[in-house]
């Protein structure tokens, strides 16, 4: 069988076409999975209060507070978040992150590459959204104690970094 379809042009075809197959299959559901991955984090998002999700450049969707940017996720399940220098440095240095691509100062990379790394992904944008709603409401009593709250919740490798900031 092997000799039939190596040996002649119409079986190289057929072998080609396998091929083919085969990897657009895995594309696919590579993409599904992508996908899947990107839009369970936008569903935990919207349960926040005063979030939305908005388009960002190269297909991005990018995670919104009151309107402002608190990070954006790409298609391929690359989540960059801006974080500043401070912040940016302490995470890189536990090696929780990679550095941003175009500002790696100041924002950084983490990629969501499998269904085990959403719960951190999501971590990260939490933290990155309760840094934005202490900052729009730093004078506000009730607003403090729900910073501290949620902040609890977050992995210690995250909220230890704001602690020491």
């Amino acid at each position: 069988m092997k000799m039939l379809l190596v040996g002649n042009p119409m079986g190289k075809l057929i072998i080609c076409l396998i091929v083919l197959t085969v990897v657009l299959i895995f594309l696919i559901n590579f993409k599904k999975t992508k996908s899947k991955m990107t839009a369970d984090i936008e569903n935990e998002i919207l349960k926040w209060d005063e979030t939305s999700i908005g388009k960002g450049d190269f297909g991005a969707k990018t995670f919104l507070y009151r309107g402002k940017e608190f990070g954006h996720i790409h298609k391929d399940g690359t989540l960059d978040i801006v974080f500043g220098k401070q912040l940016t440095a302490e995470l890189l240095q536990q090696k929780l992150v990679q550095k941003h691509l175009y500002v790696p100062d100041a924002a950084v990379t983490y990629k969501v590459s499998g269904e085990e790394k959403i719960p951190f992904a999501v971590s990260l944008l939490r933290f990155s959204y309760l840094i934005h709603f202490i900052k729009d409401n730093e004078n506000d009593m009730t607003a403090k104690r729900t910073f501290e709250s949620e902040m609890a919740k977050l992995p210690e490798s995250l909220s230890s970094i704001y602690e020491a900031k």
